[in-house]
């Protein structure tokens, strides 16, 4: 009896998607740009000086997706990020794992402000 409660509560828990455990989004954003791991909190604060700051928006619906690029960081307030990649955003969670960005209005991984860095070289 006890495995099968065991079992039950396994099976409910919503583990988070390997693919998310191997890239969370931070080290996700930073392999596709071949560069050294660094958290979403260190991205959003410029990436000990490899990112420089060229949008800043207070949500996500704001963004200019006219003056993005290739590659563009899209930090979200310093808890999440993602990564501007053929017209599109891709990134990690725990939900999804790696890929196209599931964007929701009122998500708190995608509330608040946003700010659009771009690797220096």
């Amino acid at each position: 009896m006890k495995l099968l409660m065991i079992g039950i509560a396994l099976a409910l828990f919503p583990w988070p998607n390997p693919s998310y455990l191997d890239a969370p989004c931070g080290k996700f954003v930073c392999r596709r740009a071949h560069r050294s791991a660094l958290n979403a909190q260190e991205l959003w604060d410029g990436g000990n000086g490899q990112l420089q700051v060229v949008q800043v928006q207070p949500k996500f619906e704001d963004l200019i997706v006219e003056h993005l690029r290739e590659g563009d960081v899209i930090a979200f307030h310093g808890i999440h990020v993602a990564v501007y990649t053929h017209g599109d955003f891709m990134d990690s969670t725990p939900e999804y794992g790696q890929g196209r960005m599931q964007y929701r209005r009122g998500d708190l991984w995608y509330a608040g402000p946003v700010r659009v860095l771009r690797w220096k070289n």
